[in-house]
Formats: C-alpha cells, structure tokens, sequence
C-alpha cells in the first residue's frame, strides 16, 4: 500500500520543502501556500513532490534540466571542501550532475551525448598589511585566470559550467579546475635625510618612506572533482504476431526486450504496460535527478491482455511503441496470418479395452500437444496409445481452439458379466417353470 501510495504522490528525496523556489514551479500558488501550511514537514514534502512534475510513467528530463540551469551554483555546495592559497581563497569545484541521466538502485545511467553540470568559484584576497622589513607594502593584481576542464574517459570534452560530451562507454568524468592569480608586491623602505645643516653638520634627520622594488608572486592551484556513469544502450525489440482469427476476434503475441514502457494501440483499443515508476530526487545543492523504480503498472482499454496474449476484436491501426531510459522506438505490427489445416484422425471407431490406438495429426511437420486419458503426448505427425475404457476421445489444443475426435472402447468385462447374468436368469427361469410343472405352485 504504501508503495501505491508513494507512485500516485510522485514522492520524491527531498532534504527540505523550503528549499524549493516556488517561482520555477508553473503551479507557484498552490507552491506557495504548501510551504506556509501548518503540515508536518513530511507531509509538505509528499505535496509539493506531486506538483513538481506531472509524469510519472516517463522521466521528465526537459524539467529537470531546466531546474537544474536556473539553480544558482555561486553558492558553494553543502559539505565540500575549499582550498586557500596566499591569495586564493575558498576554491572549490564539484560536478552537480549528468543531463540527462536517471538513477536506479545508485547507479547513474546516462546515454551516448549529454551534458556536464558543473560548479565552481573562489575569490582573490590582497593582503593589507605592511610586510617585515617594509615601511609599507602595496599590492596589485597582475594577472587573475581560471578555466574548469572537462573530461569523459580522458578525452578533453570542453570548458565551463555547463560542457556537452559524446561518448559510448561507460563515462569516467573528471573535471579540472585551474586558478592562476599573479599579484604584484611593491615593496618600500625608510631612507633617512638630512632636513638641518648647521655649520656644515646634520642636526635634524628625518625619514622618507619610499619605493625599494618589486616582485611578483603566482598562486597555482587544481582541482579535481570525478563522477562515474553507465553507458545505457538496450536492443529494444518489439513485435505483435497475429496467431489466430475467428469471429470478429483477432488473438496474438506481443513480444518485446529491453523496454522500460511497451505501448500497443489499434484504433478502439490499446494496451500500455510500465515497468518503472519515475520520480526526482533532490540533492543538498538544490539539484534534482531523475529516479526510477521497478514498478509495474497495465492499463487496458477494450483488449484483453493475459501472459503476453492479446485478444482484440479490431486490428486495424495497429502500433507499437516501446521505451527505453532515453529514447522511443515505434515497430510495425505483424498481422500477416495463415490458418492451418488441422486434422486429427485415429485408424478406427470402435475399440477394445488395451488395444492400440493409431492417432494421425496433420500439418505433420509441426509438434503438437495431443491429451488422451488425462495424459499428454508431444506429437509430430503421429501416435500410438493404449485404449482406456471409458476415455473416448482425442483432443488438441491450438491458438485457443479445441481439435477433437470421438471414438468407442468397449467394456469387455461388462459384457462377460452381462451375458453370465442372462446365462444364471435363464437357467433359473428353467428350473422355476419345472417346479410349477411337476409339484405345483410354488410358495
């Protein structure tokens, strides 16, 4: 129940209601007044989940993306570390995450092109103070550069936040991030000058603060942040083969591999079959992922659906669809269908208990499960059982319809026991009409 539950509220892992910003929500009102609710933070947390998407049968990538482009990553991330030099200070870099990418059972999948989100920041200090040996120090900055770099199994994939990459393997991405700050350092000293001669010496020194030389100091730093990712690329397959017509009804096999939905339509009827149930799941930073559950969910509407048998009563636009984590395939429907001429025969009509009985099954090429007495027999092309009183009949089943033919086995020892009652009533009779005859009536 409460997995039910859970799938019609779209629940979602979230750290806090409040971290949402209702302005990127479509719904901001109802967000609104959720997050100001008198409701435990756990209920706010089920209700505004269920506002944040309205799919839960297909990952809702184009949202997440765009929520998570809108997020304001100059914010340093919840439990990073950051690193300080002289001058930079409080660098840090991470990858937020893979788009699109989904999450099952921890493991992040992501297709063959896609993007890194990354985020990144420090700042440059200049000291204020006069350093040892100065009468004062002046500092500038000479030279501020960074660049983040991204890598997908050691390939350079480009620069920046936001980096497309391509690859068909499992993803080993490593970002770098490169801070070069050069600063210049002017230092000055005290000089002392004579300010009053008087006859022909100093009586009044005083000291003049001025420039000495300069330098330059660089800063260089690297940080390297990683994120693995699995390559996902099913061989979805899908096909609806005809394998029976009678009536109006019209029966077949849907058959499909590798599919998170599978999606069969005709013109009055379809059939949609989930396997995962989606949902997002919030990170510390505020960024959101996709996240799937095993879940089955089928929903029919004028067809029949038992074990991967289909019976409608129309074919006619017949169309499957059949969905993987990142991408759609539509297959055709196989409606191509040929009845064959079933024939099942025995040798003869009438049987005695135990003797043979020579079964004939036509197509013979094809194997057949023939039922006699309770049992079943694989046949191709033919058979020979035992007779069994009172079974009289053969039968096969095939596409749903049941193949018969009637014959007798007689009951041997019922007749021995018939013919020995008639033999014992006739001779009585016998003996009572002799009886009458020589001594009377009989009391």
């Amino acid at each position: 129940m409460k997995a039910i539950f859970a799938f019609f509220l779209f629940l979602v892992l979230i750290s806090s209601a409040s971290a949402i910003d209702c302005n990127m929500l479509d719904n901001k009102e109802l967000c609104k007044q959720i997050q100001s609710s008198g409701l435990s933070q756990s209920d706010k947390d089920y209700l505004l989940s269920d506002i944040i998407a309205d799919q839960k049968n297909f990952p809702a990538y184009d949202f997440v993306r765009d929520w998570n482009l809108q997020v304001d990553t100059s914010k340093k991330p919840i439990d990073i570390k950051d690193y300080n030099q002289e001058f930079i200070k409080n660098a840090w870099a991470k990858i937020l995450t893979i788009m699109p990418s989904v999450k099952e059972n921890n493991i992040i999948y992501h297709t063959s092109q896609g993007e890194m989100l990354s985020a990144f920041d420090y700042e440059v200090q200049l000291p204020t103070g006069t350093e040892s040996g100065d009468c004062k120090t002046k500092y500038y900055l000479e030279e501020n550069l960074a660049q983040l770099k991204v890598y997908v199994n050691n390939v350079y994939q480009g620069l920046g936040k936001v980096v497309k990459f391509a690859t068909n393997k499992d993803a080993n991405i490593k970002i770098e991030y490169d801070i070069k700050v050069k600063v210049g350092v002017k230092h000055y000293e005290k000089n002392r000058y004579c300010a009053r001669r008087e006859n022909g010496k100093c009586v009044r020194y005083e000291s003049v603060c001025e420039y000495d030389y300069s330098e330059y100091r660089t800063d260089i730093l690297k940080i390297i942040d990683y994120l693995s990712g699995r390559y996902y690329n099913p061989q979805t397959t899908a096909n609806f083969q005809v394998t029976d017509k009678y009536a109006d009804t019209i029966k077949g096999n849907l058959t499909a591999k590798d599919y998170t939905s599978l999606h069969l339509s005709f013109n009055n009827a379809e059939l949609n079959k989930y396997d995962y149930a989606y949902s997002v799941e919030w990170t510390k930073d505020n960024i959101i992922n996709v996240k799937a559950d095993k879940e089955e969910t089928i929903k029919l509407n004028n067809l029949v659906y038992d074990n991967d048998a289909v019976k409608v009563s129309n074919a006619e636009g017949c169309k499957i669809i059949a969905y993987n984590f990142f991408g759609k395939t539509i297959f055709p429907c196989n409606l191509n269908f040929k009845d064959i001429d079933l024939k099942l025969e025995t040798d003869k009509l009438v049987y005695n208990v135990g003797e043979t009985i020579k079964v004939k099954v036509e197509p013979s090429n094809q194997e057949f499960k023939v039922l006699y007495a309770d049992q079943t027999f694989n046949v191709k092309g033919g058979l020979e059982i035992e007779s069994i009183y009172p079974h009289n009949k053969v039968s096969i089943e095939h596409n749903g319809r049941v193949y018969e033919t009637i014959f007798h086995v007689k009951n041997n020892q019922a007749l021995y026991i018939l013919f020995s009652l008639s033999v014992f009533v006739a001779v009585n009779y016998v003996i009572v009409a002799l009886l009458k005859k020589y001594w009377g009536v009989l009391a």
